[in-house]
């Protein structure tokens, strides 16, 4: 979708640096976690509609998306040179 960014990349740089043995056991351990964390976005949403409907996802939405602006925020904030 795209919407990551380069996201993934930096999250498989690190393998690079490691022998390639320890590599593929990096890469693979990535890979699991980040199925198993999609899977489980994607099974908390879908309870979340089913439950609460989508007013509840809606408001779940907006709230997460802002805290991420607010962080995005603080971040920029603090590497600001003085």
């Amino acid at each position: 979708h795209g919407a990551a960014g380069t996201g993934h990349l930096l999250g498989v740089l690190p393998s690079l640096a490691l022998p390639p043995s320890q590599a593929l056991l990096y890469l693979g351990a990535y890979f699991m976690a980040a199925v198993a964390a999609m899977g489980a976005f994607g099974a908390i949403m879908g309870r979340l509609v089913h439950g609460g409907g989508p007013l509840m996802v809606r408001r779940i939405m907006y709230a997460s998306s802002s805290f991420a602006v607010v962080l995005g925020v603080v971040w920029m904030g603090q590497a600001w040179p003085v």
